[in-house]
């Protein structure tokens, strides 16, 4: 296991190293690129036991296969024989769909500022959907209280 730990390691590097003078025009630089790069080999991943083409890669019989994350979001699969050009089209390509998406956003700060204001938002939208039920029967009453008790058994997990 840990020649494919370090096999992932070469691999982020080699990846960090031909993208980081685009992502710099990002506003990316290096450093954070390092921290939001991530490399999965296949052999690592998965179980050579069950999949024949993982098999083959980790007894060296065929080229080894990786994925690319950034913030966790997958942006490519990068083949051993894969060229400078290649590796990084692929990159972009999967970088941009993520970025459309709304899955991988530049600066990462601003993401957790509008994540927690969307979740303060659903928040308060279901206290007005629970303050808006009717209670003027008991039966309702007790079903508001109900409805209350799980929105904030939710609000604690």
């Amino acid at each position: 296991m840990k020649v494919g730990i370090l096999q992932e390691q070469q691999i982020k590097n080699s990846v960090i190293l031909n993208i980081r003078r685009d992502m710099d025009d990002f506003g990316i630089a290096e450093l954070e690129l390092r921290e939001r790069i991530m490399v999965k080999l296949d052999a690592v991943q998965f179980n050579a036991k069950e999949d024949e083409s993982v098999w083959l890669q980790s007894e060296g019989k065929a080229p080894f296969v990786c994925e690319v994350y950034f913030d966790g979001v997958w942006c490519c699969d990068l083949h051993e024989s894969d060229s400078h050009e290649k590796l990084t089209k692929k990159y972009f390509n999967g970088f941009l769909k993520g970025y459309e998406s709304g899955k991988i956003r530049l600066n990462r700060y601003l993401a957790q500022i509008a994540d927690e204001q969307e979740a303060k938002s659903i928040k308060e939208a279901k206290k007005k959907v629970v303050d808006e039920m009717p209670s003027s029967t008991p039966e309702e009453k007790i079903a508001k209280e109900v409805v209350k008790e799980i929105l904030q058994e939710d609000n604690a997990n």
